[in-house]
C-alpha cells in the first residue's frame, strides 16, 4: 500500500495533530471573542477602552468607547461609522470591513448630516456653514483642513485631477486647491 510515495498514508490516525480547519475556526472563534469585548464598551475613562479608542460620555455618567480615527480600507469592522469617509462597513466572505461604497455621494452645497454622504474623491466633506441673516446648515464643501469636517474624514481619497467647476464653485481658484490638499499627504 505505500506504493514508494513514503508514510503509512491517510488511513492511520494522528490522534496528537489538529486538522488546519479546525485550528483556524478556533482562532477565529478567540478573535470575535476579543473583538466584541471591545465594541459599545461602557466607560468612564479612557484606559477602559481597547487601544485605539476613546471613552467619550455625552448625557449621563457612563460613556461608550468608540474609535479615535475611522478605519481604513480593507480593516475589519462592524458599524458603517467606523470607517473613514468614503467607506462603509460591507460583507466580504465572513467577516465585515471597510470598502468603497458604491452608490453616489452628494455634490458641493448639497446638505448633509456626516462627511461619509460626500464625495470625498472631489475633496468634499461636511461642513457646518453659518451665513448671514441665515439659519447655520450643514453642506458639503471643499476642505483643506480634516478637522473642518463632521465626522472622520480619509484625506488620502482625495483626488488631484483638475475638472470642471460649477458657477457657484469658481470662488475657489485653481491655485489654492492644487496647493491647498498638501498638507494631507502621508
Amino acid at each position: 500500500s505505500n506504493l514508494g510515495y513514503g508514510g503509512h498514508g491517510s488511513f492511520r490516525a494522528q490522534p496528537f495533530l489538529q486538522s488546519p480547519r479546525e485550528t483556524f475556526q478556533e482562532l477565529q472563534e478567540i478573535e470575535k471573542d476579543q473583538e466584541t469585548d471591545c465594541y459599545d464598551l461602557e466607560c468612564v475613562a479612557n484606559d477602559q477602552c481597547c487601544s485605539g479608542q476613546v471613552c467619550i460620555i455625552l448625557d449621563s455618567n457612563i460613556g461608550h468607547c468608540v474609535f479615535v480615527y475611522g478605519l481604513r480600507m480593507g480593516e475589519f469592522c462592524q458599524r458603517d461609522n467606523e470607517c473613514e469617509t468614503g467607506l462603509v462597513c460591507m460583507h466580504s466572505g465572513d467577516t465585515r470591513s471597510c470598502q468603497p461604497a458604491i452608490s453616489s455621494r452628494k455634490q458641493y452645497s448639497e446638505d448633509c448630516m456626516m462627511s461619509s454622504e460626500c464625495d470625498i474623491h472631489k475633496g468634499l466633506c461636511c461642513q457646518f456653514q453659518r451665513r448671514h441673516r441665515q439659519a447655520p446648515r450643514k453642506v458639503c464643501s471643499y476642505f483643506k483642513d480634516p478637522l473642518v469636517c463632521i465626522g472622520p474624514v480619509a484625506s488620502d481619497q482625495v483626488k488631484m485631477v483638475e475638472m470642471e467647476r460649477t458657477a457657484g464653485e469658481k470662488r475657489l481658484t485653481a491655485k489654492s486647491v492644487a496647493n491647498g490638499y498638501n498638507h494631507l499627504k502621508r
